[in-house]
């Protein structure tokens, strides 16, 4: 119970800060139309369907919707409030719409509060239902992306290297936004997505590679994996496939 004290009180500290922050003193500085939020959202959001309320970016209302309008802060309350008052959620499913809070209340501050309040949101997206041998291996990417949020470039890049260690496209794709969080790692969350000097360009590390006894002195070089052009480099530049499951599959992905 304590920890859902905190856990709520951080989050609404976090979205309150967030709007009152330089607040407008007259109505044409009001946030625009795009972001409101009210009861009847709220009330209508409660009926939907999971699937319809996460993903959908065309009804008003869902996180996504909001998303794509920059109302960050209202993409948080309504998912807040779909976990409150909409229908109970499977672990998985409970496990993205937390874990999409987090990213979102990321992006709508860079103020220490906030992002403690989605580090928070972050580690309880975690899923206790994740098989070991899961081709998507949401719980790395999330240790990774909480270790971000906290300022722990030791885990986040660990969690970076383990993705990519364990191929295949999601676990790459994720990998990616974990790469730009390590050059980007005391910079607010939307410069990570967005700022080009956040893009993993130079490199930086190699990532030993399972070779066969011939070229078992051989390393793989990375210089990037924010698109698939960086992700054809890292495979190309093997002899054989690094250790892990995917990167066979991965190169006819890339191609």
């Amino acid at each position: 119970m304590a920890f859902l004290v905190l856990f709520f009180a951080l989050v609404t500290a976090a979205t309150v800060d967030t709007q009152s922050e330089g607040a407008p003193t007259n109505d044409e500085a009001q946030p625009s139309s795009a972001c409101r939020y009210d009861l009847a959202i709220r009330t209508s959001n409660a009926a939907r369907s999971w699937n319809d309320f996460e993903f959908d970016t065309q009804k008003p209302g869902g996180p996504m919707w909001y998303n794509s309008r920059g109302c960050y802060v209202q993409a948080v309350e309504a998912a807040r409030d779909y976990l409150a008052t909409g229908p109970l959620l499977k672990t998985r499913q409970h496990a993205i719409t937390t874990f999409h809070m987090s990213r979102n209340l990321a992006r709508s501050g860079a103020d220490a509060g906030t992002r403690a309040a989605a580090a928070l949101l972050a580690a309880a997206s975690r899923r206790a239902d994740q098989a070991p041998d899961a081709a998507l291996d949401w719980n790395t990417y999330v240790t990774g992306f909480t270790a971000y949020l906290t300022g722990d470039r030791v885990t986040l890049e660990r969690a970076r290297d383990a993705l990519i260690a364990a191929g295949g496209e999601g676990n790459m794709t994720n990998a990616a936004v974990l790469a730009r969080a390590a050059r980007c790692i005391e910079r607010p969350f939307l410069d990570v997505e967005t700022s080009e000097e956040c893009s993993v360009k130079q490199p930086d590390r190699t990532i030993p590679s399972d070779y066969d006894d011939a070229a078992a002195s051989h390393h793989a070089p990375w210089s990037c994996i924010n698109d698939k052009d960086c992700v054809r480099e890292v495979v190309r530049a093997a002899p054989s496939p690094l250790r892990g499951r995917g990167l066979r599959s991965l190169m006819s992905e890339a191609n």
